[in-house]
């Protein structure tokens, strides 16, 4: 009987937070259905639906194009937002560096989602935070632009550890 009465409840709260990711953002309905359908396995992370719902409308008010991506493409990047949430960095600076990725360096979703992921990697191997690799990431984005692509992330990288060196 516990076990019923728990899965009970955490259908009850999907609902519910389905409920309040349309309602805060507008996105409709099977769209903000679909951000939770994988929020069990999001569960192995310590993520809870409030962690989505977090990362769900900062993307939807940051990144222009989440609202535009196919159902599979929008889960890979709340994925992505939600794990890196759960690892320091706020869904706001995710959103943005999202927003950069696509707009500035002509990355697709996914890929920028990976160029996130792949941020909090050297945070993590420079003892950094991620917190402050995202939000360094952020305010670089603007001057690396005027680089390529991949030349602007490996130059980001390479400014985070001459910059944890001095």
């Amino acid at each position: 009987l516990g076990v019923t009465v728990k899965i009970a409840q955490f259908a009850l709260e999907l609902e519910n937070s389905a409920r309040q990711i349309t309602k805060v953002t507008g996105l409709s309905k099977d769209f903000s259905s679909a951000m939770l359908e994988n929020a069990d396995s999001l569960r192995e992370f310590g993520a809870t639906t409030e962690d989505i719902n977090n990362a769900t409308i900062a993307l939807n008010a940051t990144f222009t194009d989440f609202s535009l991506l196919n159902k599979s493409a929008a889960n890979e990047v709340k994925n992505a937002t939600v794990v890196l949430g759960k690892l320091g960095m706020s869904a706001d600076d995710v959103a943005m560096g999202m927003q950069n990725l696509t707009k500035g360096f002509g990355q697709m979703p996914q890929e920028a989602a990976n160029t996130m992921l792949e941020l909090d990697a050297v945070a993590r191997d420079l003892n950094i935070s991620t917190t402050k690799m995202g939000a360094d990431f952020n305010a670089a984005a603007g001057s690396l632009q005027k680089l390529s692509g991949p030349e602007a992330i490996g130059a980001f990288k390479q400014l985070a550890i001459v910059s944890k060196a001095t």
